[in-house]
């Protein structure tokens, strides 16, 4: 955490904060943002609570995304 508030800090750009982070960067980075911009600190969205009847469409909707980022980077590759 501490490199990505040095980027974020020494930066002249306003980075693309996602509102559903999936990644771990992507919560870091989000929770770092609105920590420098005074924003209350966004809740930890943790995949494992509840029970699996509650927490499968959440857990569907993570693994087509997934899916899209993975195809997409198959067919980047293709490309070339």
């Amino acid at each position: 955490m501490a490199k990505i508030r040095e980027k974020l800090a020494s930066s002249n750009f306003a980075p693309i904060i996602l509102d559903n982070p999936i990644t771990i960067r992507d919560r870091q980075l989000k929770e770092v943002w609105c920590e420098m911009k005074g924003l209350p600190q966004p809740e930890s969205e943790k995949t494992w609570d509840g029970p699996i009847e509650v927490r499968l469409e959440e857990l569907r909707r993570k693994m087509k995304i997934f899916e899209d980022k993975e195809q997409k980077l198959i067919d980047a590759h293709a490309k070339k």
